[in-house]
């Protein structure tokens, strides 16, 4: 049951998220989020089981200056081309160039054949 004098844990406009898996729109323009910030919070966690370490790191201003930076963390040489495109894919910082759901997450990861 909801109490209609109990203070609300969230507001309009309110940023929300682990700063580390946050997209740059839920950075900058929280309005505009759709699915697309999932994968990119996919392509943070993909990122981090690699290289057994978190794409952006610091205090939450310096993770957001990163992610808005535009400049992607490096992958080892060694990650295989299709985990590469997967990775790379999701964490493309203009939303309309990144996939549009795990479907197309799973299409390059499979080279195009799911």
């Amino acid at each position: 049951l909801s109490d209609p004098g109990a203070e609300s844990l969230t507001h309009t406009g309110m940023i929300l998220g682990t700063p580390a898996y946050m997209s740059p729109e839920q950075i900058s323009n929280p309005a505009s989020v759709d699915a697309r910030a999932d994968l990119w919070s996919v392509g943070c966690i993909f990122y981090e089981m690699i290289c057994g370490k978190r794409a952006f790191s610091g205090d939450t201003m310096s993770i957001f200056q990163q992610v808005g930076s535009g400049v992607l963390p490096e992958l080892p040489a060694m990650v295989p081309s299709h985990l590469r495109n997967v990775v790379v894919g999701c964490l493309e910082p203009n939303r309309e160039a990144r996939p549009r759901s795990a479907a197309d997450v799973l299409r390059t990861w499979s080279g195009g054949t799911a």
